[in-house]
């Protein structure tokens, strides 16, 4: 039967921009080995027709397809404000049906014209620019149906009869995709009176992840759309507005001057009328909103809701001078305090700052060029308050208040964390215990940074960059399998596209910056390759391919005919730490170009573009014969530029993993990186590289790279983090010839004034799983894929992988010679396992408690295994779906784990 039922990625209830939604579904059978055959969709207007298993929308009849991902709707023409329900049934390999699913519901949103809100304020809107706003309005009855969509330039909360109900939007370009979020409110309507009322903020400044655009703030509330009654609720000059709010509007914009990240709340609850977000209050003295036309286009929101983890208690308080505290809560995180105050006069003022670091028993307020990391509260006088400064959000782990004379209680103050990375469902556990802090750190590190936008930290610059991107948005899908973070990022990116004489996107996006770094655009093309192994979006490649010819066709105007190079290729030149990029060609761009053709290549090849992925072949052979020319040695490194002397690992790392290594060579280059292992100052090198170690099975190399006792990620771990760094250590640029034989690299302390949570530096997460398990896509979105067990790296692990398709699970424990291995491969799906042996002939397998290999030779099988093949050191079989449980007796020698 199907389960987990998605619209465009989204479990329902799923509020869609588009006529024709995509469909995708898990299939589940508890026959071992058993396939889809077909399928048959119903789509309906109410629960009651589908119940009654009439599909009024669509009936698409039984399908004969394997398909279970991203099939599009193609019944009857869908309206917006449309409230629909579907089911699907599925039939096996022997003709045999199940039972229909459980309903999933839908709502198309409103289409073109049918958006009728219009953009309000106050008036235009500047600099930290708060707003109140409310429309109250009569029903007769209560209704039965009622959905509230809801847009702010640049953040609004809304409530509806005094009730909260939710908050946003996601960063976005709003003249291109204004998310707007959508509420179902029909149990908080009543006959009578109602009130719908919001706060909303405009940052209007520059931002590291907000597009310069007018203040405006956009509602429509559809009741009982469809029927006699009904009514739509907008955002017009009916609406009132407050003119002189709670909030201090000249408080300064918090961040360093290059990407401004949210605001500084400085608020005043004496000014703040009571009881302004519930009916029978008179806004008689409010002014009449300002009807602006800013020129938005409204779009579904297409990421999960916001979600509030567990509130962290206080570890500690401690005093630190007159009238000041400090608070630890114990770990770093994003999010914002929730702060009780008892007994405060009318007009005292409280202020909090926020730190990632303490030092001398003091926050440190002045780091990365940030100087503001504060909000402030002044006291109405009541009894019990509560100050939450919930407009955007920070990243600390230290909090220090000014402006009480005694202690708070630990229980009064707490932490709020808040994320958009849905609730996980990949896990990886290990007898290896710095692996799992290593895991543990940076699955926080990527909750933390999972905003909205994939942010590289939430503390400085609260900016989502292609190559942070790129790393992240890997993380995200082998945590969550949902593709939603990943499509956002690549929309938001191709958004940024700069025209004129060099097509190029921008480094970062949404932004108001310009600034473009080429190989960050390479990044982006990258991601379009990956993102569709990761989650078999076809769609992704059809809409990006144009875009992807665009760059690479500019990128090419800066080959130079006599070295096959890119050269002086303009824009910003990313300082990959301790490169030496003076040569007018630099080693790490023209890897990534190379890397981008092969992916290009591909793209074309599945869009059935054959004059493409040709043209794209001969130029990257074109460019890989010119590097291998002009900037490797000849034997197993790579120079950093064009005339340079220095050969950093980064270079041959991005050659070795962009396919510019010829394959006699790799074995050299990979023997060169091992001597001089990267640090992970150059996250995107790493990454690369560590990918490159994971898909060859090299999961010793990792563990190594991982665990080292003087390596970067242990000595982070000994200096106390709870989030990875932007930087692990400072480092000593290479030398030509090491002396000593190593790499030329002294270790340091780690670099002052770095991030203490970037999670580009998090990419263990998609790492781990794939070097130990070897859990890769060998087919677009792990319709089959490689299962690789690393029994001589792990005494014991346990990994789960969740995909479109389901999950992939493998777990095993190896006691002295013996391995126990279980397996758990999705309905229609295939696994390509390789299980790794010492010598084959000594070996025996059982699974289910059946012998299927003995002594050399393969023997009969239970429903779902294949023999495939003996190669050197492994013994490969194919699995259908189902869960296998292996006994591998003699699988290695006996050994000390």
């Amino acid at each position: 039967m199907a389960t987990d039922l998605r619209i465009e990625g989204r479990r329902g209830p799923v509020t869609t921009g588009s006529a024709h939604p995509r469909f995708s579904w898990t299939p589940v059978d508890a026959v071992r080995g058993s396939v889809q055959d077909g399928y048959r969709i119903l789509v309906a207007s109410s629960h009651d027709l589908l119940m009654r298993e009439v599909g009024d929308l669509w009936d698409s009849g039984w399908v004969t397809s394997p398909r279970t991902q991203f099939i599009p709707y193609e019944g009857r023409p869908l309206s917006g404000s449309l409230h629909g329900s579907w089911k699907v049934r599925l039939r096996d390999e022997s003709g045999r049906a199940g039972p229909w699913s459980q309903m999933s519901e839908f709502w198309v949103g409103p289409l073109g014209g049918e958006w009728r809100a219009q953009a309000i304020w106050e008036a235009q809107g500047g600099v930290n620019d708060f707003c109140y706003l409310r429309r109250s309005f009569l029903l007769d009855a209560a209704p039965e149906v009622a959905r509230v969509h809801v847009f702010a330039q640049d953040e609004y909360k809304l409530f509806v009869n005094g009730v909260p109900v939710g908050s946003g939007p996601v960063p976005c370009d709003p003249f291109q995709t204004a998310y707007y979020d959508t509420y179902d409110i029909a149990a908080l309507l009543e006959p009578g009176e109602n009130v719908l009322a919001a706060r909303a903020h405009h940052l209007g400044a520059y931002s590291g992840c907000r597009v310069p655009a007018p203040a405006a703030f956009l509602l429509q509330a559809e009741l009982d759309p469809g029927t006699e009654r009904a009514e739509v609720i907008l955002t017009d000059a009916r609406w009132r507005v407050l003119a002189e709010t709670p909030y201090r509007e000249t408080a300064p914009v918090r961040g360093p001057s290059y990407a401004r990240a949210s605001v500084v709340e400085d608020f005043d609850a004496r000014q703040e009328p009571v009881g302004w977000k519930e009916p029978g209050f008179d806004d008689s003295s409010w002014s009449e909103a300002t009807v602006l036309q800013p020129g938005f286009r409204p779009t579904p929101r297409t990421l999960p809701k916001r979600r509030l983890l567990t509130p962290i208690d206080a570890v500690s308080v401690t005093p630190a001078g007159d009238r000041i505290q400090v608070i630890d809560f114990g770990e770093n995180r994003t999010g914002w305090p929730v702060l009780t105050l008892r007994g405060l006069r009318s007009g005292q003022r409280v202020r909090v700052w926020y730190s990632e670091e303490l030092r001398d028993g003091r926050i440190v307020r002045d780091r990365n060029g940030v100087t503001d990391e504060w909000d402030a509260y002044t006291a109405r006088g009541d009894a019990l308050e509560v100050f939450e400064p919930d407009f955007g959000f920070n990243g600390f782990r230290y909090l220090e208040i000014e402006g009480l004379a005694t202690l708070v209680n630990p229980w009064d103050v707490r932490l709020q964390p808040v994320t958009r990375l849905p609730r996980s469902r990949g896990t990886f556990s290990s007898s290896n215990e710095t692996l799992n802090r290593i895991e543990e750190i940076c699955r926080r590190s990527q909750e933390n940074s999972t905003q909205g936008v994939l942010l590289d930290g939430a503390h400085r610059e609260h900016a989502q960059y292609a190559a942070d991107g790129y790393i992240q948005f890997q993380s995200v899908v082998y945590l969550t399998g949902s593709p939603r973070h990943l499509e956002k990022f690549l929309g938001d990116l191709a958004q940024s596209k700069l025209g004129g004489g060099v097509v190029a996107l921008r480094d970062r996006y949404p932004s108001g910056a310009g600034k473009v770094i080429p190989e960050w655009s390479l990044f982006w093309i990258l991601s379009v390759w990956k993102g569709y192994m990761l989650t078999g979006d076809s769609a992704l490649l059809e809409r990006y391919s144009p875009l992807i010819r665009d760059l690479i066709v500019s990128m090419t105007r800066f080959l130079e005919p006599e070295t096959d190079l890119l050269v002086r290729v303009p824009g910003a030149v990313y300082p990959w730490v301790g490169l030496d990029l003076s040569g007018p060609a630099r080693t790490p761009l023209n890897c990534l170009f190379v890397g981008a053709l092969r992916d290009a290549g591909r793209i074309a090849e599945e869009l059935g573009c054959q004059a493409d992925a040709e043209e794209y072949r001969v130029l990257r052979e074109r460019v890989t014969e010119g590097i291998q020319r002009h900037l490797f040695d000849g034997e197993a490194r790579y120079r950093d530029s064009l005339g340079s002397n220095q050969f950093h690992p980064a270079s041959s790392a991005l050659a070795l993993a962009c396919g510019v290594t010829p394959p006699e060579c790799e074995e050299a280059v990979l023997r060169f990186l091992g001597e001089a292992p990267l640090v992970p100052e150059a996250p995107p090198a790493a990454f690369l590289f560590f990918e490159t170690l994971a898909e060859r099975g090299c999961a010793a190399s990792v563990l190594e790279s991982l665990t080292r006792e003087r390596g970067p990620w242990h000595r982070m771990l000994e200096d106390g983090a709870t989030t990875v760094w932007e930087h692990h250590l400072t480092e000593v640029p290479p030398r030509n010839e090491p002396a000593d034989g190593g790499a030329g690299f002294v270790p340091q302390r780690p670099l002052a004034g770095a991030s203490r949570c970037n999670s580009w530096n998090a990419y263990p997460l998609s790492i781990l799983p794939r070097a130990f398990t070897g859990v890769e896509p060998l087919t677009p979105g792990f319709g089959s894929f490689r299962v690789r067990p690393g029994f001589a790296e792990l005494a014991r692990c346990n990994v789960r992988v969740p995909t479109g398709r389901g999950r992939i699970g493998v777990r095993w424990q190896v006691r002295e010679r013996d391995v126990l291995l279980h397996v758990e491969v999705p309905t229609n799906t295939t696994a390509e396992l390789e299980i790794p042996v010492e010598e084959s002939n000594s070996v025996q397998i059982e699974e289910g408690g059946k012998t299927i290999f003995d002594a050399g030779r393969p023997l009969p099988a239970g429903p779902g295994i294949e023999f495939r093949r003996e190669g050197e050191a492994t013994l490969s079989f194919r699995l259908g779906g189902g869960a296998f449980d292996f006994v591998i007796r003699g699988a290695m020698q006996a050994r000390e784990l």
